[in-house]
Formats: structure tokens, sequence, C-alpha cells
């Protein structure tokens, strides 16, 4: 099977990280996404490992000479939702950085290419798999708290010196999509219910100077089944901080609470005293991805999440615009 990459931005670790578990499936190109976007350093690192990928200077160009079975999308952002839609016009399988799209327009024309694609599509919301919060999501669906009925999620990043791209925010999304779209997708998969309204606030003090970006934000959601969650979002973890991110969830059921935090998940309930969970990985994003293509299992991530935290998040984008809330029913 045969891959090609497009841009080098966002998780495109997702691919090379667990390649050893995909025998047979091999990187043969990798091209920018836009005539300014520099690729050769990256692909003179990853020619050693893969010699037989060719550098393009056309994603279109490679799509059509190599006739790729996968396509990783990972230019600048807002060209993503673009290329994603031209490979799959080609029959492309295709996984993207988040979020799908940056408008909800574009949304909806990712939507229509990958419907008449016939082929897979995924964001790549890799947190679904990080061991902590699959761990967390494991327990929860063999019913050690009951059912979920609040959630709180922490999504945050050092801003440090930020380039052009994150401080327009036509061209990098909003702090919302860009930084919040993985601590709300956990919170709608682990909730297991629509979402039906959105509050959210956000805003632009702090951020050291960098134009449009905001600083943090806020957004609730509230769920069909009348069940709750938040998600607290920023670029303020301290520069002395130990780690870029510092990502956390708490779900709280009828039975008991589950938490991963500082690494660790925990689980507390009304009969036991507080245990740490087993977090051995047991799933892996792309091999599940190739699995899905070949029919043998699925991946954790469909298209129609993808779409669907996409759309989620760019809804509460436009209620911290409007500060006001807005409902959506999905």
């Amino acid at each position: 099977m045969k891959v090609v990459i497009v841009g080098v931005h966002g998780h495109m670790g997702i691919v090379f990280r667990d390649l050893e578990r995909c025998p047979g499936v091999e990187i043969v190109g990798i091209a920018p996404g836009s005539p300014d976007e520099d690729v050769l350093r990256r692909a003179e690192m990853w020619k050693p490992r893969f010699p037989h990928m060719k550098v393009f200077e056309d994603y279109r160009k490679m799509a059509d000479e190599v006739k790729p079975d996968i396509a990783a999308v990972g230019s600048y952002y807002y060209l993503n939702g673009k290329i994603t839609i031209e490979m799959l016009q080609r029959g492309i399988h295709c996984l993207s950085e988040k979020p799908s799209a940056l408008t909800l327009e574009g949304l909806q024309e990712l939507r229509s290419a990958y419907g008449k694609s016939g082929v897979e599509y995924a964001a790549m919301l890799e947190m679904r798999y990080h061991p902590p919060f699959l761990a967390a999501y494991n327990e929860i669906r063999k019913g050690s708290i009951g059912q979920p009925l609040m959630a709180t999620a922490q999504k945050t990043y050092k801003l440090g010196e930020r380039s052009y791209i994150f401080r327009n925010r036509s061209c990098y999304g909003g702090t919302i999509p860009f930084v919040g779209i993985h601590g709300i997708d956990l919170l709608m998969w682990v909730m297991g219910s629509p979402v039906e309204t959105i509050f959210a606030r956000h805003t632009r003090k702090g951020n050291r100077g960098h134009g449009e970006l905001e600083s943090c934000a806020v957004v609730s959601l509230s769920f069909s089944n009348k069940t709750f969650a938040s998600a607290n979002i920023d670029f303020l973890n301290p520069e002395k901080a130990p780690a870029h991110s510092d990502d956390r969830i708490r779900i709280a059921g009828e039975k008991g609470v589950i938490e991963v935090k500082d690494g660790k998940t925990v689980l507390m309930t009304n009969d036991a005293e507080p245990v740490i969970i087993d977090q051995a990985p047991s799933r892996f994003f792309f091999p599940d991805f190739i699995s899905q293509i070949e029919k043998r299992g699925s991946c954790l991530v469909t298209a129609q999440d993808s779409f669907l935290a996409t759309e989620v998040v760019l809804n509460a984008r436009l209620a911290a615009d409007r500060e006001e809330n807005i409902n959506i029913g999905i």
C-alpha cells in the first residue's frame, strides 16, 4: 500500500510512529501543500528510512504520477480542506490535520466530496489513541462509573513565539478549532450523546502580540440526553512548565468518577478505594486506519466523528464571536 505526504505540519507523527505495525505499507512521495512550504528538511531526515520516497514540488502531480492508496494531509491549516477534497476526488484515502475545515461552508464541501468518493477519511484526532484517555474511555464503556453525567476537559499549550499563521484567524482557524478540538472531541466521545447546545467565549487578552490569536477560551456543551460537558482551552501553559501541553479530563457518572491527570488514569467509585487504571497501549491510529481501509477492523476516529467534531468547534467559535448560545441539535 502506497502512502504520500502533503505538507509537514501538525500530527504527521501518526503515520510514522506505528508504520512498522503496517506490513506492506510504504511512504513513496512527499510534496508541499503550498509553494512556500519547505518540505526538503523533513524529506532528507526521512529519506534513509524510506529510500523510495520521491520529493515533488506539486502534490497534484505527485498524486497523479504515484497513484497512492493513502494521502496524509498536513499543510498550512487553511489549505488542508481543499487539498483533502482534491485527494478524495482522485479516489485516495485520506488522513488530514484537524480541524477538517476552517469554515462551515468548507466543511460542507468536504462532506460532499467524501460522500461521493467511496474511500476512507479521518481527521488526526489522535488523543482518542493516547493510552490514558483510551483507558478512561474503555473503563466508562465497561460501566465502571455508570452513565456519564458531566465531563470537563483541559487542553493547554505553551504559546512561545508563533508564526504569522497563528496571528491570522483565516490562516489557523482560531484557538477553539485549533487547540480545543482535541478536548471537545474527547468530551463528545466519552459522553456518547449528540450535542444540542453550545456556549462559548474567548479572548485575545494576554496573547503577547500575536495579532488575532485568542489566548484562551471556554466551551460548554449540553447533550440530547440532558448531560453536560465543558472544555478549558488556552495558550497559557507557562514557559517553565515541564511539558508543552497539560491535557486532562474528568468524567463524573452515577457510580463514580474517572480522571486523567498528570499522565495517570484514576477510577474512584462509591464502592472501592481509588485505583490507577492500566494504560498499556491497546489500539494504534494508523494501523487501525489501514485495517478499516482493508475492512479487517475499524478506526476509533471515523469520517463522521471528524466532521461532527469540526462542526461543533466551528459553531463554538461562532458562539464565542457572537457572545450567544448556538443550538445545533447534531
